[in-house]
Parts: structure tokens; C-alpha cells; sequence
């Protein structure tokens, strides 16, 4: 893991065209905005799990949101990580609720 971060105080923002300084402000120096899949996989391998993960379903061409979100769950297996919060600000509903189901089902079966 090669930042200087501190990752307890990290987001990653998964968005193709919502820029995070609309939402987070003054905060801004605490999120990392990925576009699509690609860059979010990198950085995930990269810098590692962060504190907190919001997610957009659609990510324009290519895989989407709920492909992030399945990465999301292989890497922290893989790796033995903690899944970080998360939350989907998607506007596609059903998008939404793809990606918020499969994580939340995840979260329980770790728990059974």
C-alpha cells in the first residue's frame, strides 16, 4: 500500500459525472473519485480499503456500480479486510437497490 492517506478517514466516490466537491466541500481532501471500473479496481489494489464507499450504478459504457461493488467483496475475501460503510447515491432505483442488496447480503452472511 503505497499512500500517505490515512485510510480510516477515506472515501472513495464511484461516479462517471457527479464530481464529489459538490457534496463533500471542505472535505474534499478526504475523497478519492474514481469514473469507472477500471480506475476503482486500481485503486482499491493500490491503496486499499477506505473508511467509506459511496457508489453510482451507472458508470457510463462499460461495467457499472454493482461490478464495483462485486470487486469490492473478492478483494476484502481475498485480502481479509473489513467492508468499509456504504452507500449507493445512485438515481437509477434499481440500480440502487442491486448494488445495496448484494452488499448488504454479503455483510450478513458474514455474520451467520
Amino acid at each position: 500500500m503505497s499512500t500517505n492517506r490515512n485510510l480510516s478517514e477515506l472515501i472513495y466516490w464511484v461516479d462517471d459525472e457527479r464530481n464529489p466537491k459538490d457534496y463533500f466541500g471542505p472535505y474534499i481532501n478526504n475523497v478519492v473519485w474514481f469514473r469507472d471500473f477500471d480506475a476503482f479496481k486500481n485503486g482499491l489494489n493500490i491503496i486499499g480499503v477506505p473508511a467509506k464507499i459511496s457508489f453510482d450504478h451507472d458508470l457510463g459504457a462499460g461495467k457499472d456500480g454493482y461490478d464495483c461493488a462485486k470487486y469490492l467483496v473478492e478483494y476484502c475475501e481475498k485480502n481479509g479486510c473489513k467492508m468499509p460503510d456504504y452507500y449507493c447515491h445512485s438515481a437509477n432505483p434499481s440500480g440502487r437497490l442491486r448494488i445495496i442488496s448484494y452488499l448488504d447480503s454479503y455483510v450478513k452472511s458474514l455474520k451467520l
